[in-house]
């Protein structure tokens, strides 16, 4: 019932307050280490995939290549909204032994690139900020 209700209110935050955004990005709240993530938002907040990397797997997109191809995606949106779920992230945090430690280049550029507009108790809502850069 929890992941309902916070993303339902993320989806009710972003068509109130940022109706104008196209493009949606649903990820964890660290990317070096995934659990799962949030693929239902893609249904409930009306927003098109910033990127073909919607689905999170551990092992997947924790690695810095496909991170690298997550930044350029998100580089190229105009109008993109970031969502963060963070309540797996302490599941995450129990890798399976002999499974390399993840890249935090997508994390990085979500911190430099990306301003904090709203958090939901274990969701943060982003947009880019205006010293934005990439594109």
């Amino acid at each position: 019932m929890e992941l309902n209700e916070k993303t339902v209110s993320a989806a009710k935050f972003i068509e109130e307050e940022l109706p104008q955004v196209k493009d949606l990005y649903v990820g964890s709240g660290r990317h070096d280490s995934i659990f799962v993530g949030n693929v239902a938002a893609y249904f409930i907040v009306p927003r098109r995939p910033a990127t073909k990397w919607h689905e999170l797997h551990p092992g997947i997109q924790t690695r810095a290549d496909i991170q690298q191809e997550i930044i350029s995606e998100l580089s190229c949106s105009e109008s993109l909204v970031v969502i963060l779920d963070r309540r797996w992230d302490d599941e995450a945090d129990r890798t399976p032994p002999g499974q390399l430690p993840g890249s935090k280049d997508l994390d990085r550029f979500l911190s430099e690139q990306f301003t904090v507009v709203k958090e939901l108790g274990g969701m943060t809502i982003l947009t880019p900020s205006s010293n934005r850069s990439g594109k």
